[in-house]
């Protein structure tokens, strides 16, 4: 049996700030358990960030929108691939659209938090 693969969403990606999501990410897809990696918006501009290249051909960029048209967006580009999970980094617009994609594909989600975010 294969192990379920998970799908990621970040706010931003590549983003050089976001060290440990980038070396978690690399983990996933090196063990073949990454289905993709889905940004709510593009990366921050800066040069990106050494290892990120090795993710890029898995990056998808989500149309701007509300946490339901990006998750309505993001199954769409699934195209009923089957996941086992999804998991968001921060507290924000990426947990939403991980909760609303979790809810309607029926698997487990978690996220990832700054105390910044825990703060809002």
């Amino acid at each position: 049996m294969q192990p379920a693969k998970l799908v990621l969403i970040l706010s931003g990606f590549p983003r050089r700030s976001e060290t440990f999501a980038l070396h978690e990410a690399t983990a996933l897809h090196r063990r073949g358990l990454l289905t993709a990696i889905f940004a709510t918006k593009a990366g921050d501009g800066l040069p990106p960030q050494p290892g990120s290249e090795a993710l890029l051909d898995v990056v998808r960029y989500l149309p701007a929108g509300n946490a339901e048209a990006q998750a309505d967006a993001l199954m769409q580009a699934l195209n009923g691939q089957p996941i086992g999970g999804v998991h968001a980094y921060f507290a924000h617009q990426p947990t939403e659209v991980a909760m609303v994609v979790a809810k309607h594909l029926q698997v487990p989600y978690g996220f990832s938090m700054h105390a910044k975010d825990a703060r809002k």
